[in-house]
């Protein structure tokens, strides 16, 4: 493909001193890249558009195409499951929560019922805009505030209020040595007996 190639002037308006050019992996030879990786990663990405995230069909088409991208208009990358109807049933007792991963601009909430022995079953997953869209979904849902999480990494102050506002725990997860720390979050103050004023925390580890 390559060798057959020629350069042709598309931009007629150009700086005839520099010649400028653009090519994908498409034309790159199979020792460098196979096409059937390509397909592999163009169809994880749209598995993952339809869960609600574009990051990597884009990633994919600005890197490995060098293509521009945009989503189509009235494309719904925001849900996977839109009702209890569409999810699949789970037997016996469980208890339902919510996760919520914070962005600069928007948020991604995924909807689990979980069973003691650990089997879980995935209700909803979707991008949210706002806190008051989280919770419009959340009562949708009937998840218990109790059992939402949100992750207090970006924005905490803010992120923080919301978990005072709306009853939900804030979490912050970590990765290498210390993983399975132990740590503590601040519930309440409490007066005891004698007047005296003690803080009540909740201890916790991120794999728990």
């Amino acid at each position: 493909m390559n060798r057959l190639g020629e350069y042709v002037a598309v931009n007629p308006n150009a700086d005839r001193r520099i010649r400028s050019f653009h090519f994908n992996k498409i034309s790159l030879p199979p020792p460098i890249n196979h096409w059937s990786d390509l397909t592999t990663a163009f169809l994880q990405a749209h598995i993952e558009m339809q869960f609600g995230n574009p990051t990597p069909l884009k990633e994919f088409m600005n890197l490995e195409l060098d293509e521009p991208f945009r989503l189509d208009e009235g494309e719904d990358v925001r849900e996977i499951i839109t009702s209890e109807e569409d999810a699949p049933e789970i037997e016996g007792r469980y208890i339902r929560i919510a996760g919520i991963d914070r962005q600069k601009d928007h948020f991604w909430m995924v909807i689990r019922d979980y069973k003691k022995n650990g089997d879980s079953v995935l209700r909803h997953a979707s991008r949210q805009e706002s806190d008051a869209e989280i919770v419009d979904t959340l009562g949708k849902w009937k998840v218990s505030p109790k059992n939402v999480v949100i992750d207090l990494r970006f924005a905490r102050p803010e992120t923080l209020k919301f978990c005072a506002e709306y009853g939900w725990i804030g979490y912050q997860g970590y990765s290498g040595v210390g993983a399975n720390a132990i740590h503590k979050r601040y519930l309440w103050t409490k007066t005891l007996p004698s007047g005296q004023q003690k803080k009540v925390w909740k201890h916790y580890s991120e794999w728990r």
